[in-house]
């Protein structure tokens, strides 16, 4: 009887440990995705003030000229801003969910991850925006 008991702990203890790790996972993707907003809009910022001007194009071009590409002339020296994500087959940035990141510069500049439903709620909902703190 001794034996089945500790076998039935032995069990419910996998099972505990087992739903802490998924709760975990869960948490360090909402960090991870929250830093890394907070980083693109300090990058975007960056370039504004270097170069006087906000990026302009497609989410892709904006990656591509943080990581130091030049489109469009706008990135002159290839300098990179940003190093260290992940890039999707279009070449933006992606979240730890693996959906890109959404990214609006100009004057405003807006960035938010579609979190972990990877549905796109334009900033609302489970969706980690920028603009929410």
């Amino acid at each position: 009887m001794k034996s089945r008991r500790r076998w039935w702990m032995m069990v419910a203890l996998l099972v505990v440990v087992a739903i802490g790790s998924l709760v975990g996972v869960r948490l360090w993707k909402v960090f991870r995705a929250r830093h890394d907003v907070n980083e693109l809009v300090v990058a975007l910022e960056a370039y504004r003030i270097k170069f006087g001007q906000p990026l302009e194009g497609s989410t892709a071009e904006i990656c591509a000229v943080l990581r130091g590409e030049d489109v469009g002339g706008q990135n002159p020296d290839r300098e990179a801003v940003v190093e260290s994500y992940k890039v999707n087959a279009a070449g933006e940035f992606v979240d730890p969910w693996s959906t890109a990141y959404r990214i609006q510069a100009g004057p405003d500049v807006r960035v938010y991850s579609c979190g972990p439903n990877q549905l796109d709620e334009g900033g609302d909902g489970d969706d980690i925006a920028s603009w929410r703190r």
